[in-house]
């Protein structure tokens, strides 16, 4: 039961130490892209470190879409807001551009594509 006990608490400090060290990492690297998503009722933010927020009106989405990566050679404007490191993106598809965007982690990023999925209607 003691043992049991130690190898959990053993286990969260490592955790813990883990998160730290990653976020202190992140911190002080200087390539590295914050960027918030967030959805409402009638619009999606976005806002990087350093730039203006940008909105984009849900009914102005034409698709939305989780992939792994992106290809901007077909013509279309990409605006991309996202870190390459964390390589999941949401494209979000409007008539006359496409928006690329990520969050801090691949959970966080499909996470916020469910509401935004939702949000739409979809």
């Amino acid at each position: 039961m003691q043992d049991t006990r130690l190898h959990k608490i053993t286990g969260a400090v490592v955790l813990i130490l883990i998160i730290v060290i990653y976020s202190f990492y992140r911190m002080h690297d200087t390539d590295a892209v914050t960027v918030s998503v967030g959805v409402d009722d009638s619009k999606i933010g976005i806002v990087e470190s350093g730039k203006n927020p940008v909105f984009i009106e849900l009914c102005d989405v034409i698709k939305v879409e989780l992939a792994d990566g992106y290809s901007p050679d077909n013509g279309q404007e990409y605006e991309v807001y996202a870190d390459d490191k964390i390589g999941e993106y949401i494209l979000i598809w409007i008539e006359d551009k496409v928006y690329v965007v990520n969050t801090n982690n691949k959970k966080t990023t499909g996470t916020v594509y469910e509401q935004i999925q939702k949000a739409i209607g979809k």
